[in-house]
């Protein structure tokens, strides 16, 4: 079984896990078969930046809090990525605990 027919299956049967795709084998179709077939919330390529890998699960978390306990599963990705966003401002603008 290959990773885009894995997360399909993985959406079908735990829709509520926000699924990420990490490969090193990139490809227009690969990539559209991750996002469209097994709702991919994001797709990185390797090799993949601490950063980038750090920040991604981070928004998955925000997503996996926020978003799929509302019942919004069928937000498109612009709709999760403007969503996550006013999350992440709403975040930054609490004050910190000294």
């Amino acid at each position: 079984m290959g990773g885009s027919e894995l997360l399909a299956h993985v959406r079908r049967k735990y829709p509520r896990v926000v699924r990420i795709m990490l490969t090193g084998h990139a490809s227009v179709t690969s990539a559209m078969e991750a996002i469209y077939d097994g709702w991919v919330f994001q797709y990185l390529q390797k090799p993949c930046s601490t950063e980038i890998l750090a920040t991604t699960i981070q928004n998955a978390l925000l997503l996996q809090e926020f978003v799929l306990p509302n019942d919004r599963i069928g937000m498109s990705t612009d709709e999760q990525q403007a969503l996550l966003l006013k999350l992440s401002v709403s975040r930054s603008e609490r004050p910190q605990n000294s």
